[in-house]
Parts: C-alpha cells; structure tokens; sequence
C-alpha cells in the first residue's frame, strides 16, 4: 500500500476514534493494517446505542445520533487531511458504508419517533416519502456537525494518525492519552 494511501486511511479512522471517544463512545482498537478481506484499516466504535437498548426514548434517540455522527466523522477527517475533488464520487464509492449506517441510525430515530417499535435485528422496513425526507434532513445536519467537531479535534485526530502510522494498533487507552497531550 502506498504512503499516501496508509496516511489517508490513517486519518479516516483517526476520524472516527477521537469523535467517539469525544462522544463518550468506546473504542475497540483503531487499526492500520488488514483487518478484513478489503485490505482496509479499522476504528470498532463500541455503539451507543447498543448500550442505551431497551432504555428510554430520549436515550435511545440520543445514541443513535452520536453513532451516526461518529460514523460520519471519518470522512470529514480524511477530506480534510485529503481533499478529493469530487466528493459526490468519494459519498457513492469509499465513504458509502459510513453514510449509509449513519442513514440507517437516521431511519431508526425516525421510525422511533413515529412510535415504530423494532427488536433487535428489524426486517426491512420501507420508509414513507415523509419519513425518508427526515432521514434526509437528519443526515445533512449531522453531517455539518460532525465536520465542526472534527474541525474543533483536528490536532487530536492528527495526533492519532501520526500515531497509527508509527504503529498499526491502538487501543482505546492509547487514543485517550493522544486526545489529552497538549501540543
């Protein structure tokens, strides 16, 4: 793998590690090297909305959204460290796995908020022009905020990367000790 490829992938997960941990959300390992049959490298979130099942509404609506802003944190990092000139293309193609679980932790709060209960493994559910109109609303606003708290953590999720590219794998206890040094 290139140099540059390495240091993009690096930032991405960076990405998603700090705004996690930012967010209160743990995290597994942040990994720079195969962690799948992609070849590609790895930040496991450990889901706040996992951990809020079976909770209240509002607690359930609230974890959602910071996993799906947690999810969306690693391409803002990778666009910021990296731009890419279409980004339309980089949404469909690299960045799709992590807008699509954000989608789907938008069509969760939506169908939540219409008093839809699910268990824990939904079946397909189709969504109303309405409902997929929120979903819409909810991912364009997160993503805006997702973008300022990698804005706000940039030297944080800069320090990772670098860290990442020194060494492959990180646990939760390093990324927290990289969030905390001052530069």
């Amino acid at each position: 793998m290139s140099s540059k490829k390495r240091s993009v992938m690096a930032y991405h997960e960076a990405g998603h590690a700090v705004i996690a941990r930012v967010l209160g959300v743990g995290v597994a390992y942040v990994a720079l090297f195969s962690t799948d049959d992609d070849n590609r490298a790895a930040a496991p979130t450990l889901s706040a909305a996992w951990s809020v099942r079976g909770g209240d509404l509002l607690s359930r609506l609230a974890a959602y959204e910071t996993d799906a802003k947690v999810m969306l944190a690693g391409p803002h990092a990778q666009q910021k460290f990296y731009p890419v000139k279409n980004a339309k293309k980089a949404v469909a193609n690299e960045w799709s796995g992590d807008i699509e679980n954000a989608r789907s932790c938008a069509g969760m709060i939506v169908l939540f908020r219409d008093g839809v209960e699910l268990d824990d493994a939904p079946t397909a559910v189709t969504l109303s022009e309405r409902q997929l109109d929120e979903v819409n609303r909810l991912i364009d606003q997160w993503w805006k905020e997702s973008a300022t708290l990698v804005e706000k953590n940039w030297s944080a999720i800069r320090r990772v990367a670098e860290a990442l590219l020194s060494r492959p794998l990180l646990n939760q206890d390093d990324v927290d000790a990289l969030i905390a040094e001052e530069r």
